[in-house]
């Protein structure tokens, strides 16, 4: 159950995705295919540097949040480093395991901690889509007899993205981004559209600690906390 991933690299986050700003993004060199590859805030990718306007693209999508480039490599939203399972799936910074797995296919879009939906987006807003129940609020490891695969709800666990490294080489990587953060941020060339993808992007990661990994000793604990940083980035934003 555990995603094989390149543990000494120097990158906490998964393989397919960066460290920006204390969260984990999709790789810009991958959302641009090749041709972007720095990031400089949530929506922005910068061709090479010095980055200014006229190699700089950008993507919001269609919603305020968790679209265009500032997706995780899943096409999921941000998350804090680490990784889930590979029979999980990533909802509002949790690992859940999949609903495709746990309805069997008929259900494949979790909608909430314990919702699954027949459809994506909008059309799960109507109930005859929806399967609810408790067994859905779960994680990938149970029943598995392994301590290390957790089977409830969990945080993205960082010791499935990088080995054993000391403190100082694991915060380098995160250094190293928020450096380009700032450096970015106080170019005056830079499009307002980044700025404030910036701005929201320092929300997000506020949330962050929210999800610390000492509260995954409660499963119903993690649901109370979705529930909470829901409501902190609405007063946020």
């Amino acid at each position: 159950l555990q995603p094989s991933e390149h543990m000494h690299d120097g990158n906490v986050c998964d393989d397919r995705e960066e460290y920006f700003g204390g969260l984990c993004y999709a790789k810009c060199s991958a959302l641009t295919h090749g041709q972007a590859p720095i990031r400089t805030s949530s929506w922005t990718c910068c061709e090479s540097e010095p980055c200014r306007i006229w190699n700089s693209r950008g993507s919001i999508g269609r919603r305020l949040l968790c679209n265009g480039f500032d997706v995780s490599g899943d096409g999921a939203c941000p998350h804090k480093p680490g990784a889930c399972l590979t029979d999980e799936e990533l909802y509002l910074g949790v690992c859940y395991k999949k609903c495709s797995v746990l309805t069997n296919g008929a259900f494949p879009y979790r909608f909430a901690a314990a919702t699954c939906c027949k459809v994506e987006g909008w059309g799960c807003l109507n109930s005859r889509n929806d399967e609810m129940s408790a067994a859905f609020d779960v994680g990938g490891g149970g029943g598995d007899h392994d301590a290390s695969t957790p089977g409830f709800a969990h945080a993205p666990q960082q010791r499935l993205t990088e080995g054993a490294m000391s403190t100082t080489a694991a915060a380098a990587p995160r250094a190293a981004a928020d450096e380009a953060q700032d450096k970015a941020q106080a170019d005056p060339e830079l499009p307002a559209t980044a700025t404030k993808a910036m701005g929201l992007a320092k929300a997000k990661a506020a949330l962050a600690p929210a999800l610390d990994p000492a509260e995954e000793e409660d499963s119903r604990g993690v649901s109370s906390v979705t529930v909470e940083m829901k409501r902190r980035l609405r007063t946020r934003l």
